[in-house]
């Protein structure tokens, strides 16, 4: 069953992507990808099928393609995200609208899926990693980046909910994972942990989200499909 705040935080995206013609999280892939590249390189993705899972207005698409997968796929749940992908994007890459729950696609249709800022976002994380599961081929790997409280957006403006959630500026879920709870969660939707690393960086304003440039630390997880 979705959680009850479900909708209303796919409305809250949906209306920040609509407010501006600007890409709201600028045009370069999130920081953490380039050291990941080597490992993710490693995979071995050429010509098999890679999925973005919260695609967003597409920022890490050209670090997707560059792996070589094909084809590849990018899902969200917001149209004006995707509606802003670029051009060049959009005719090499697959789109999908839909809730990252309800992916409308085949069991086992992909070798890798990438996620990334995404799961903190989600009322629904365990449906959707289940989600992402039963579209995972055998052996398929997700990258993804789960912060917890050391996260800088923590302590911004967050108004606690009943579920142990956030709403940011009184509209944006949030939630924050300890790396034991992580995990729990990761492998009760049939992964195993491959690898983890601790990542900060700083970014830039985000336009009608944060206007002052800040810091970010997440756990980034290479996970498995493991059943």
């Amino acid at each position: 069953m979705n959680h009850p705040l479900n909708q209303q935080n796919i409305q809250a995206w949906d209306h920040l992507y609509a407010e501006t013609d600007n890409p709201v999280w600028g045009s370069h892939a999130i920081h953490f990808l380039h050291e990941w590249e080597p490992t993710l390189r490693s995979l071995g993705l050429e010509g098999k099928p890679i999925l973005e899972a919260g695609v967003g207005e597409g920022r890490n698409l050209g670090f997707m393609l560059s792996l070589g997968g094909n084809p590849v796929h990018g899902c969200d749940a917001s149209p004006s995200a995707i509606s802003k992908i670029p051009a060049p994007y959009r005719e090499n890459v697959h789109l999908h609208c839909c809730d990252l729950s309800k992916i409308p696609l085949p069991d086992q249709s992909f070798a890798f899926i990438g996620m990334f800022d995404v799961f903190e976002t989600l009322p629904h994380a365990r449906e959707v990693m289940h989600e992402l599961h039963r579209i995972c081929a055998p052996s398929a790997h997700i990258p993804l980046n789960i912060p917890d409280f050391s996260d800088s957006i923590s302590s911004v403006g967050m108004e606690p909910q009943p579920d142990g959630g956030f709403l940011f500026a009184g509209k944006f879920y949030y939630r924050f994972y300890e790396e034991e709870e992580a995990v729990s969660l990761l492998e009760s939707a049939g992964f195993r942990i491959v690898e983890s690393r601790v990542h900060s960086w700083e970014e830039e304003p985000h336009e009608n989200f944060r206007h002052e440039t800040h810091h970010h630390t997440s756990r980034v997880f290479l996970i498995r499909k493991a059943t």
